[in-house]
């Protein structure tokens, strides 16, 4: 990619929404001199489960308790699990490779399952809630985080396990609860990252009954192409914001149609 960067001439690389593309982007383009919202610092940490959660204890945000696995005795650690727990690998998407198990057999299949689908082989096991999921938006311009929504995510499960996404609503009921408990150690967290462009979206589980876990989180769109409703619900483009920055080198969250 640098090599045709250069050789092109070209002006500016918009990185999408997959993540290893945007992780290897944010490398490349710093070394080419283009702008890139996201440092390859920012996308270890927000890209990554086990990081992401480190960072939310750092900052006082409420997660799921982490299982401490022994990898070298996999059947001494499933034997002294208490089930059910998930285990996830570390680094994917779209819950590929997620598994529920709810005892050591489970556990051992679940386990290989998600270090198949992991891009390092690094798995993170966690106690398994079963609650639902919103989803937690934020857009960045100049370092100034805006607010831009909390959607309702509904999933189905097909066949080989892999939890789809088939219907997401806005906005949620729980926008003002959220943010009034959670907003401003969510803004210290971005300070300590020093986020200033791009979308972040985070995922939150809830029981509805005002008890919430930070799951994971991604610097990027999401797949269910969620820029239609910031614009529609809050008038900020997101991909032209990003693209603006990407061609210019500057920061300007409106005035895009």
């Amino acid at each position: 990619m640098k090599k045709l960067i250069r050789d092109a001439k070209i002006d500016a690389v918009h990185p999408g929404s997959a993540e290893p593309v945007i992780g290897a982007a944010s490398a490349y383009l710093r070394e080419v001199g283009l702008p890139c919202y996201a440092t390859p610092e920012q996308c270890a940490v927000l890209h990554e489960k086990i990081a992401f959660k480190e960072l939310c204890d750092s900052v006082g945000l409420p997660v799921v308790k982490r299982i401490d696995v022994d990898e070298s005795d996999l059947a001494k650690s499933a034997a002294e699990i208490k089930y059910p727990v998930i285990a996830k690998p570390v680094d994917s998407s779209g819950s590929a490779g997620c598994c529920v198990c709810r005892n050591a057999e489970e556990f051992l299949s679940g386990y290989n399952e998600a270090k198949q689908n992991s891009f390092t082989g690094k798995v993170i096991v966690e106690s398994f809630v079963d609650n639902r999921s919103v989803y937690l938006y934020y857009t960045f311009s100049g370092g100034k985080p805006y607010f831009t929504g909390v959607t309702r995510k509904y999933t189905v499960k097909y066949p080989q396990g892999n939890y789809v996404l088939s219907l997401r609503l806005g906005e949620s009921p729980f926008i003002a609860d959220i943010r009034a408990r959670f907003e401003e150690k969510l803004f210290a967290m971005f300070k300590k990252i020093d986020l200033r462009e791009g979308v972040l979206w985070l995922e939150i589980f809830h029981d509805g009954k005002g008890t919430y876990y930070f799951n994971e989180a991604g610097y990027r769109y999401n797949s269910s192409v969620s820029i239609y409703m910031t614009n529609f619900f809050y008038g900020i483009n997101q991909l032209y914001t990003g693209l603006y920055f990407e061609l210019t080198g500057k920061s300007q969250i409106d005035g895009h149609k």
